[in-house]
C-alpha cells in the first residue's frame, strides 16, 4: 500500500508579507520615539539604535504615502 502525504497548507490570503513587515516597522518605530523622547538615562547604544529604528519608520511611513497616491 502506498502512503500518501497530506500536507495542511493554507491557501495564500494574497496580502502577501510586506503589510505585516510595515505593521511591525510601525509599532518598533513608535516604541522607538518614546525611547528617544524619554528623559530617561540609557546608554547612548541604545539611544542610538532607537533613533535609527524611528528612522526605519518613518522611511517605511514615507514609501506607503507614495505608494497610495
Amino acid at each position: 500500500m502506498k502512503k500518501v502525504n497530506v500536507e495542511m497548507v493554507s491557501p495564500p490570503s494574497g496580502k502577501g508579507w510586506w503589510p505585516k513587515v510595515k505593521n511591525v516597522v510601525k509599532k518598533v518605530g513608535a516604541v522607538a520615539a518614546i525611547v528617544v523622547a524619554s528623559p530617561l538615562k540609557l546608554p547612548k547604544a541604545v539611544k542610538g539604535v532607537a533613533q535609527y529604528l524611528a528612522l526605519l519608520a518613518g522611511l517605511v511611513e514615507a514609501s506607503k504615502d507614495q505608494k497610495d497616491e
